[in-house]
């Protein structure tokens, strides 16, 4: 594992013998703002571009940020950074969610996003061909 950006909310690991962009959530992310949100996917998806890599992983077990305008925020995610995710060939995103947490699934055309509780359903799931 190599960490490209370490940052107060976020820490940005890629995994070369799965060529996997991993984003590890920070618990700072309690005080960070909707932009500060956004800002980070776009640091994530511009080193998704560069390593061309079929997989993202987000770690949001420490992920502590309360949005003010969740739709917004999300509407400026599908159009801003998802094209970015497909340019880079992205295949499959997967969150990593602690117990409890609403899943998260999105179906984006050439990518697709869903929620897992441990490490093992996100290796099966990088591995499968669906």
């Amino acid at each position: 594992m190599e960490t490209l950006k370490e940052h107060r909310l976020y820490q940005i690991n890629y995994h070369a013998a799965n060529n996997i962009l991993e984003l590890k959530w920070l618990a700072e992310t309690a005080n960070m703002l909707d932009q500060d949100f956004l800002d980070t996917l776009d640091v994530f998806s511009d080193l998704a571009i560069k390593k061309k890599t079929p997989f993202l992983l987000i770690d949001t077990h420490q992920f502590r940020h309360q949005f003010t305008d969740v739709q917004t925020t999300m509407s400026l995610r599908a159009q801003n950074i998802i094209p970015k995710y497909v340019q880079a060939g992205v295949r499959k995103e997967a969150f990593f969610n602690p117990e409890g947490a609403p899943p998260i699934k999105g179906d984006y055309g050439e990518m697709v996003s869903d929620s897992f509780h441990s490490m093992d359903e996100i290796r099966n799931w990088f591995a499968s061909q669906s």
